[in-house]
């Protein structure tokens, strides 16, 4: 279909199958060569969760096809490592920490499964290596804006699972250690969208690999669980 074929409209029933259609009128019938790219990538996705059956009652009704992808990243040596060098590292000043911790989130963001160069990059842990090439860095604004307040619910858009979502989890596990929030609330995908989109699954998925890794990175994963509760 990609290379001779058109574009047809979602024919399941699935929660979202209506919306799809409509916001996809537009495009049906034409060539995945003659739509707006955004809207291109965006529905092949999601052209794959109909193809693999997630929304039908079957084996594979749930199924995450990144999976796989995914539990690469919860190896011991992989995102655990990352925060296991990561915490020794951070600095004793609350505001200096909240910084690293802010730096550290960013940073993750390289680890994207779908960007595949991240995996020759290495999890190095060093985010302050990166802060040269930023063009705007607000995180000492934002750090002294947040130790500046008490009793806060912050909320945090998770992007990816893997390293990236583990480096959203110390930095709420900052905030809820140390009163600068009472709570802590992640806002991630209800279903798989691209290859490493964060779940409430993978949440609990990354917990349990830090716990499992043990060390620095355990106490950590335990305190999570503590939070969760």
């Amino acid at each position: 279909e990609l290379t001779r074929g058109i574009i047809r409209g979602l024919d399941e029933a699935a929660p979202d199958a209506d919306w799809w259609n409509r916001v996809s009128a537009p495009y049906i019938g034409h060539t995945w060569l003659d739509v707006p790219w955004y809207w291109a990538e965006a529905f092949f996705y999601r052209r794959l969760l109909e193809a693999t059956g997630y929304f039908r009652t079957g084996p594979l009704q749930g199924f995450d096809p990144f999976a796989t992808t995914k539990a690469l990243e919860w190896r011991p040596d992989a995102g655990p490592a990352a925060v296991e060098r990561l915490l020794p590292a951070l600095l004793v000043d609350p505001e200096e920490r909240l910084e690293q911790l802010l730096h550290s989130c960013l940073w993750g963001n390289r680890t994207d499964l779908s960007y595949m160069i991240a995996a020759h990059l290495g999890a190095t842990g060093a985010p302050d290596d990166e802060r040269a090439n930023l063009i705007v860095d607000h995180s000492r604004t934002v750090a002294r804006l947040l130790l500046g307040h008490e009793d806060l619910r912050v909320g945090l858009v998770a992007d990816n699972a893997g390293t990236e979502l583990l480096m959203d989890l110390v930095l709420a596990d900052f905030l809820l250690s140390n009163q600068v929030a009472s709570q802590v609330e992640f806002h991630v995908k209800a279903h798989p969208f691209y290859v490493s989109d964060a779940m409430i699954s993978d949440a609990a998925d990354a917990t349990d690999a830090l716990i499992a890794a043990g060390g620095a990175a355990g106490k950590l994963g335990r305190r999570l669980d503590a939070h969760v509760a």
